[in-house]
């Protein structure tokens, strides 16, 4: 367990490991791409665990919150231009997490999280069938509607 980052906070960062991450082909598809369990799940990570084996726990979960927050701003960036990310979701708790993403923003850029906004980060499944609901009676697509500033 890895109770707000507490345990990644501790760790360093294995660079070798992070570079892999990086090159791993879910980067190489075109926008917009969407990860699937056969992309980073379970057998993806044995291998990888298997190959750093000498990493610490603390090292090895550094490294994984700093490719999650790596892999997020990447996202958010190579998709959309947009001035604030409004994160909800139980990883908003983890504020390893949170501040590592806050160092990948490109400058400008605003995180935040929906209870700013008086909506309960735990909400995170109901604000994505809110916007699912909202594009398609409006027949606008989600990036659509972010780039005009509406």
């Amino acid at each position: 367990m890895n109770k707000d980052g507490e345990v990644a906070s501790k760790g360093k960062v294995a660079d070798m490991l992070m570079a892999r991450l990086k090159e791993h082909d879910f980067f190489k598809r075109p926008i917009p791409r969407s990860a699937w369990h056969l992309d980073f799940g379970s057998s993806y990570l044995d291998r990888q665990m298997e190959e750093f084996s000498h990493l610490s726990t603390e090292d090895l979960l550094a490294t994984l919150t700093e490719f999650a927050a790596y892999a997020i701003t990447r996202s958010i960036t190579d998709n959309v231009k947009i001035l604030s990310e409004i994160a909800s979701g139980r990883g908003t708790r983890n504020h390893y997490l949170m501040s590592r993403l806050r160092e990948y923003m490109p400058k400008g850029l605003r995180l935040t999280t929906s209870h700013e906004f008086a909506i309960p980060v735990q909400s995170r499944e109901a604000i994505k069938f809110a916007t699912l609901a909202y594009t398609t009676v409006n027949q606008v697509q989600p990036s659509e509607r972010t780039n005009k500033g509406r």
